[in-house]
Order: C-alpha cells, then sequence, then structure tokens
C-alpha cells in the first residue's frame, strides 16, 4: 500500500507540473501580473489504479498496454478540457481587464465631476446667500406681525363681548316705547303708500285704456277716410264708365242709322255689306280705343295727382310730429293728456265719425242709384243690339240665298255651255264622218259621181259657213266633256274671280267694291295650275288699275276673236292657251306676295 501510495503522489505531482506547464505555454504572450491584478492558480489531481506487483513490476504486457491506452485517452480528454478551460480564462481575464480600465476611466470622470461641481457651489452660495439671508428676515417679520395681529383680534372680541354684556345690561322703558311708536308710524305710512301707489297704478290703466280707445278710434277714422277716398274712385270710375256706355250706345245708334239709312238707299240686290261693316268696325274700333286711351290717361293722371298729394300730406305730418317730439324730447318735457280733454276729442271723433257714416250713406245712394241707371241703359242697349242683331242676321241670309241662287245659276250656265259645246263636237264629228263617206263615194260610177260631187260641194259649202269659230269647241277633250264640274271661289278683299271661262279661254276679274279709289295692279300676277303641267304665270302691266263694280277679262293668244271686244279687255301675249284638265287651280297673287282670292275647278 505505501509503494501504491507512493506512485500515485508521484504521477499526481508530475501532473501538475505538466498542467502549470501547459498553462504556461497555452497563454505565452500573457502578460505578468502585477501586485495589484488577481491571480488564480488551479490544481488538477488525477487518481487512479495501476496494478503493480510485489517487486514493483506490471503484472503482464497486456495489462501494461491497456493502461497506457486508457491514460493516453485520458491526457487527450485532459489536454481538451484544458484547453476549453484556458480560451474560457482567457475570455475572463480580458472581461477583467476591460472592466478595471473602464472602472478606472469613471473613476477619473468622478473626480473630475466632483472638482467642477465644488466650485460651482461657491459660486452659488456667494451670490444666493444674501438673498437667503434677507427671505429668511422677511420670513421671520411675517410671522411676528401675524402674532400681533392675533392678539390684537383676542382683545377686540373681548371688548365686543364687554360692550354686548353692557346692552344686554342696559334696561330703558322710555326708549322702548318710543321705538315702539315709530315702528306703528312707519307701519301706517307703508299702508298709505301702498294705497297711494294702487291709486297710482288705477290712473295709469285709465289713461292706458283711454289711450287705446282714442288709438281706435284714431284707427277707425283713419279706415274710414280710406273708404271714402275708394268710394269717391269707384264713383269716378263708374262715371267714367257710365260715360264710355253713353257715348257707345250714341255710336251704336249712329252705326243703325247709317245701316238703315244705306239699306234703304240701296236698290240692287247684291250688297257689299262686309265692306261696309269692316272699315266702320275699324273706324269705330280706332275711335273708341282713341276715347279709351284718352280717359285712361286722364284717370292715371288724376290718380298720381291725388297719391302725390295725399303723400305729401302725410310726409309732413309725419315731418311736423317728428319736430314736435325731438323738440319734447330736448326739453325734457313728458308729454301727458287730461281726461277731460280726452273726452272732448274722443267727442269730436264721434261726431267726425258721425258725419261720414251720413255722407256714406249719401254717396252709397247716389251709387246705387247710378247703377240702377248703368242696368237701365245696359238694358236698352241689350235690346237694341238684339234688335240689330236680329236683323243684320236677316240681311246676311236674304245675301246668302241671293247668292246661291247665282251660283246656281252660274252652274247650270257652265253646264249648259258644257253641254252645247259637247254637241257642237258630236256634230263636227258627223259632218267629217259624212265627208269621208262622200268621198268614198266619187270612186262609184259616173251616174252617181254627178250626183256625189253636187252634194259634197253643198256640204262642204255649208260647213265652213256653218262653224266658222267651232275651233273653241275642240278645246273640251272628249274623256271631260260628260262629266259635271265644280267651281269653289274664295276672296281676301274685293277683288275676286268672276269665272275662268274655258270655252273663250278667258278669266274674269271683278272689284265689288261699289265706291272709293281704283284698285292698282301693279307688280299683281295670276297663277294657275293645270293637274301636274308647269304652272302658268301671267302679271299684269303696271298701269293697270280696276275701278270699283269694274269687270275684266283676260284672253290668251288662242281666244277667240268674237271674245275680243274693244274695252274691259286684256290679252295675254305670252301665254299660248290657259288650259284645261281635271283639277285647275287659279290664284291671284298681289304685290306683297299675299294671295287675294283663288278659284278651284274640279271635273267629275
Amino acid at each position: 500500500m505505501s509503494n501504491r501510495s507512493n506512485i500515485i503522489t508521484q504521477s499526481d505531482s508530475e501532473r501538475t507540473d505538466i498542467r502549470r506547464s501547459d498553462i504556461a505555454t497555452s497563454n505565452p504572450a500573457r502578460p505578468q501580473q502585477y501586485d495589484d491584478s488577481t491571480l488564480i492558480r488551479r490544481t488538477l489531481v488525477e487518481r487512479g489504479l495501476r496494478p503493480v506487483s510485489d517487486d514493483g513490476r506490471t503484472v503482464g504486457h497486456q495489462s501494461t498496454a491497456t493502461s497506457i491506452t486508457t491514460i493516453t485517452k485520458q491526457h487527450q480528454e485532459e489536454q481538451r478540457e484544458l484547453q476549453e478551460l484556458n480560451a474560457k480564462f482567457a475570455v475572463y481575464l480580458d472581461r477583467v481587464h476591460y472592466l478595471e480600465s473602464h472602472n478606472q476611466q469613471l473613476s477619473t470622470n468622478l473626480t473630475n465631476l466632483k472638482q467642477s461641481w465644488g466650485g460651482d457651489a461657491a459660486q452659488l452660495h456667494a451670490v444666493y446667500d444674501p438673498q437667503l439671508k434677507a427671505l429668511r428676515e422677511q420670513i421671520d417679520a411675517a410671522i411676528r406681525d401675524r402674532a400681533y395681529q392675533e392678539l390684537q383680534l383676542k382683545r377686540h372680541e373681548y371688548d365686543l363681548w364687554q360692550i354686548q354684556q353692557q346692552i344686554a345690561t342696559f334696561e330703558d322703558n322710555n326708549d322702548i316705547n318710543r321705538l315702539n311708536q315709530l315702528k306703528q308710524e312707519l307701519d301706517g305710512t307703508s299702508v298709505e303708500l301702498e294705497h297711494l301707489r294702487n291709486l297710482c297704478d288705477q290712473r295709469l290703466t285709465d289713461l292706458t285704456r283711454q289711450r287705446s280707445i282714442m288709438e281706435d278710434l284714431l284707427k277707425e277714422l283713419d279706415g274710414l277716410k280710406n273708404e271714402l277716398d275708394n268710394q269717391q274712385l269707384e264713383r269716378i270710375v263708374i262715371e267714367n264708365e257710365l260715360q264710355t256706355l253713353r257715348e257707345h250706345a250714341a255710336f251704336q245708334e249712329a252705326i243703325h242709322l247709317a245701316q238703315r239709312n244705306e239699306l234703304v238707299t240701296l236698290s240692287t240686290p247684291v250688297l257689299d255689306v262686309s265692306g261696309f261693316y269692316r272699315a266702320e268696325l275699324a273706324r269705330a274700333i280706332s275711335d273708341i280705343r282713341q276715347d279709351f286711351e284718352v280717359l285712361s290717361h286722364q284717370q292715371v293722371n288724376e290718380l298720381e295727382e291725388y297719391y302725390n298729394i295725399k303723400t305729401e300730406q302725410v310726409r309732413a305730418e309725419i315731418e311736423s310730429e317728428n319736430e314736435r317730439k325731438r323738440v319734447l324730447a330736448s326739453e325734457g318735457v313728458i308729454e301727458s293728456m287730461d281726461k277731460t280733454h280726452l273726452t272732448s276729442s274722443l267727442r269730436e271723433n264721434q261726431t267726425t265719425f258721425y258725419s261720414l257714416q251720413e255722407e256714406n250713406r249719401q254717396l252709397q245712394s247716389q251709387l246705387d242709384a247710378i247703377i240702377e241707371d248703368l242696368e237701365k241703359i245696359e238694358g236698352e242697349h241689350s235690346r237694341e243690339r238684339q234688335v240689330y242683331d236680329q236683323e243684320f242676321a236677316q240681311l246676311q241670309q236674304t245675301i246668302a240665298d241671293k247668292q246661291d241662287g247665282i251660283d246656281s245659276m252660274l252652274e247650270n250656265n257652265i253646264s249648259l255651255r258644257f253641254e252645247l259645246s259637247t254637241y257642237g263636237r258630236l256634230l263636227h264629228v258627223e259632218e267629217q264622218h259624212l265627208n269621208r263617206m262622200e268621198q268614198q263615194q266619187q270612186n262609184l260610177p259616173l251616174t252617181s259621181s254627178s250626183l256625189g260631187s253636187s252634194s259634197l260641194g253643198s256640204s262642204s259649202s255649208t260647213a265652213p259657213s256653218s262653224y266658222p269659230n267651232d275651233q273653241p269647241l275642240d278645246r273640251v277633250p272628249s274623256d271631260l266633256a260628260t262629266k259635271k264640274m265644280t267651281v269653289q271661289k274664295t276672296a281676301r278683299g274685293p277683288i275676286s274671280f268672276d269665272s275662268v271661262d274655258l270655252e273663250l279661254d278667258s278669266v274674269i276679274l271683278v272689284n265689288e267694291k261699289y265706291s272709293g279709289s281704283e284698285q292698282s295692279f301693279q307688280k299683281w300676277v295670276i297663277r294657275r295650275q293645270v293637274d301636274q303641267q308647269p304652272e302658268i304665270v301671267y302679271q299684269f302691266p303696271s298701269i293697270f288699275s280696276l275701278r270699283p263694280r269694274q269687270t275684266i277679262r283676260i284672253l290668251s293668244k288662242r281666244s277667240p276673236n268674237a271674245a275680243r271686244p274693244t274695252g274691259d279687255t286684256l290679252i295675254a301675249d305670252k301665254i299660248d292657251t290657259w288650259g284645261i284638265g281635271r283639277k285647275m287651280v287659279t290664284r291671284l297673287i298681289d304685290d306683297h306676295n299675299e294671295e287675294k282670292a283663288i278659284i278651284t275647278q274640279i271635273f267629275q
């Protein structure tokens, strides 16, 4: 056992030396530690068993190799652990060295701060010590004053308590009675003052009520004045309307007399009532319009003058009232009204109100009388107007009946003319047929040639003599000769179409005026459209004019010579024929390009 312990001790000492040498070799560059640093030393002791014989040798070769291998592995592990520990220890030493250097730096900074702070504190003490001493002295003086005031307060409280005790002990019956008497007088005076206040309030209430009554009466008076003004204006308007109606009635009576006289003087059955009524109505309307404009201007001027006068009066009253209020306000005078004065003014206003009511009743009665007269006049006027309307309707009916008779006669005349033209056409065709038959008979034997030649000569000699003007009869086509023609005529004025004569190939115009100036036809034209053919245009001569009740016939180139009299005829040299078709429309256009008359002819 002693030998084993010696071996173990020797091995431990050797291992310790080896570890120290490893540490020294692993840190060759580490500086030597000084006295003020910390030195750490570690000692590793390895313990193990190794078989040893009694004479100090190993048991065998195999056990020796095994132990060597084991020891080698242990050494390797130990070296690895030592390297790791050395690395950690080096890191630890570096950290310790860094902390020591940082600690030295902080110590240096702290020393510098202490030195600098100590100098500033001395300066602050030198600057603020006198002020602090003065403030402390002021605080001490304030504390002393406070204590003195508290003592004075306690002394005054004591004096007050003594005075209260003296008042409590004071008992004088005369003074108490005097005080009670004064209180009673004060109560009586208060009651009387309250009574006077109530009386004053009642008087003020009565005054306010009287003022409100006065204002109501003034408003009612203003309303009556306005109503009076309105009644006067209405009266003026009604008088103007009455005057207008009277003038209108006189005008209607004059028109009626003129119409009756004209109807009596007229002898011809055809009357141009439309032109007369148109002119008279236009003149009457213009006269009424002028009278109404003059009357309306007069009324407007009167109303403007009345309004200006009233406006000036109101403005003057307002200015005077404002001036009076301003003077009173400057003098400090308070306006007051006496009850007697209010009563007298109220009575005067009532008297004025009653008089205005009486005048209003009189005006109302006059207005009622005027309205009754107006109603009577309107009734008479309406009855006269009904009579005039009945007479006018009868005249219009008579004129319409006569016009219908004339139209029917014209249609019958046109129908007869067409029948005559048709018969002439048939005769002409028959003659041509006979002529052809005679020409065929010339080829017969000589026995019949003489007879045929004599008959042919007689027929050829009679044909021209019987029908010298057959050319116009051939103007109506054969398909239209057996049809009936309808005619429609309209006119806008006295100039109108009388007819379009298809036999004589002419257009007839008439001026239906009974009197007046001539109608100039400068720049007037006639446009005629026959079916889809080109339009025929004829322009009147610039010097041509048509007298009242005059008829003019316009002929074409193909018109027969028999239809060309010396007077009331115009010849259209540039128009070959007026044309014939199923539908023929002829228009009369004036110099303003307005259609004055139109006639439409249709074969049905």
